[in-house]
């Protein structure tokens, strides 16, 4: 009986290490994902002398992921900094604002700060592709694929290279 739990709790453990294994590898994708559209989105200018992307909900394992990323790279001369975002204010400053899986709904007056914002919105939901967002991410047959909605882009004055959108689902 000691002998079949001990088994039991073997497999439950090993499942739990492949999951957590998957999952750190998606977020070092999606961190690589991010950082490269840098390449291939045209923001206005900046005001401000950092290139700011956030992450709004608890997700320390891709900010961390951004940060090694992102380390000495800049977006038109301007450095890049990677911030977890948990007001209205910090939203409000970030070029690229990246939702965790479950936080793709927007506190009311986030919504409307971001509304007229030239911030790429990215988001990772499976089933659906949130309307404010620009691009979401979501995994299929075990690859991460990404859409885009090109008139939210456009809306935030966003322009985005054809080749982007050409590896776009």
């Amino acid at each position: 009986m000691l002998k079949r739990k001990i088994i039991v709790l073997g497999i439950v453990l090993l499942t739990f290490v492949s999951v957590f294994e998957s999952k750190a590898q998606l977020q070092k994708v999606q961190a690589s994902f991010i950082v490269n559209f840098f390449r291939y989105i045209q923001w206005p200018e900046l005001n401000s002398n950092d290139f700011v992307v956030g992450v709004y909900g608890t997700n320390p394992a891709i900010i961390k992921e951004l940060n090694s990323m992102a380390a000495g790279q800049k977006y038109r001369n301007t450095s890049i900094k990677v911030i977890e975002v948990v007001s209205v204010e910090e939203a409000a400053k970030c070029q690229i604002l990246f939702l965790s899986a479950g936080n793709s709904n927007l506190p009311k007056r986030m919504k409307e700060v971001l509304n007229n914002a030239s911030t790429l919105i990215i988001t990772e939901e499976q089933n659906y592709m949130p309307s404010h967002s620009v691009i979401n991410f979501k995994v299929v047959d075990q690859k991460l694929i990404f859409s885009v909605n090109q008139k939210n882009a456009e809306l935030r004055n966003l322009a985005i290279n054809s080749r982007l959108l050409a590896l776009a689902k």
